[in-house]
């Protein structure tokens, strides 16, 4: 089986091997939005923020979230 179609001059996708290419980020959460969101920054290096499903997170993402309004709760002077 040639690698090139003799029509087309593309490859064969059946003489291609696939890559996969995994490239770890850390990140560091900024806050949590409303309608289950959260807004990261790259970690240490900072830079442009940007927002990503609470699904993507951790699984104590929703304990930080709880501690995080206890805590702004306590310095609005005990919460509305």
């Amino acid at each position: 089986m040639p690698d090139k179609s003799p029509v087309t001059g593309h490859m064969n996708p059946d003489a291609c091997s696939l890559t996969a290419i995994f490239t770890c980020v850390r990140l560091q959460i900024d806050r949590f939005e409303d309608g289950g969101w959260v807004v990261v920054l790259p970690y240490p290096d900072g830079g442009r923020n940007f927002d990503v499903p609470r699904e993507f997170c951790p699984g104590e993402t929703g304990w930080v979230a709880g501690e995080n309004r206890r805590l702004l709760d306590g310095l609005a002077g005990g919460g509305w």
